[in-house]
């Protein structure tokens, strides 16, 4: 398995992990909001008795024992509350770090996927400094190498070639030079086909063209 290939999958793999770690997380928040949830009603019931007890009590100092312990409760369960909140901010903190830990991850994939193109395009320069930006220093060499043979056959097919160019390239002008304005589209036809072709770069083509027209 190349090395970018190797690479995708960690990183896929790492936000697989990830993702399920979430889920986790995500869990663990919904059991603070339940148990927030089931101390709201008794926090409530405290405050409304706390509230009754105060019109019974009046102006009796010895009823007022009871309502001790019953604000007690009311502190306790409010600040057990608050405590779960900021439980329950703190997890959600980690759900958005392990978010921008995935769109990282998610990001190097796109990269790897874009230096698949760049090589596939034959843009080997961009698929290079793609993989040295990962240290991927065996894909760096393996691109570099296709870029090399693919010079060295360019320049094999330019010397075999170059005759057999020079020979057809005379063949369309001495026509052009012999047929009338006739024959000048079948001229420009197979002067097109030559560039297709790659036998004739931009410049000759229009060199060609303007000596054709110009007979």
């Amino acid at each position: 398995m190349s090395e970018e290939r190797k690479l995708f999958n960690k990183c896929a793999k790492g936000i697989k992990n990830i993702e399920n770690s979430i889920l986790i997380l995500e869990k663990e928040i919904l059991e603070i909001e339940k148990k927030v949830e089931e101390n709201t009603p008794r926090l409530i019931l405290l405050f409304f008795t706390l509230g009754i007890s105060f019109i019974i009590i009046g102006n009796d100092d010895l009823l007022f024992i009871p309502v001790i312990p019953i604000g007690g409760l009311i502190v306790f369960f409010f600040m057990d509350r608050m405590q779960r909140k900021r439980e329950a901010q703190k997890v959600q903190t980690k759900i958005s770090l392990e978010l921008t830990n995935i769109h990282k991850l998610e990001l190097v994939q796109e990269r790897i996927s874009e230096g698949r193109q760049r090589e596939k395009a034959r843009d080997y320069d961009s698929a290079i400094n793609i993989w040295e930006e990962f240290e991927l220093i065996d894909e760096a060499a393996r691109v570099r190498k296709l870029k090399s043979e693919q010079g060295s056959v360019k320049v094999s097919q330019k010397v075999v070639q170059g005759d057999e160019v020079t020979e057809i390239k005379d063949s369309v002008l001495n026509r052009s030079n012999v047929g009338g304005s006739s024959s000048k589209m079948q001229e420009l036809k197979d002067l097109t086909e030559m560039k297709e072709k790659g036998l004739i770069d931009d410049d000759e083509f229009k060199q060609m063209k303007k000596e054709i027209l110009g007979k």
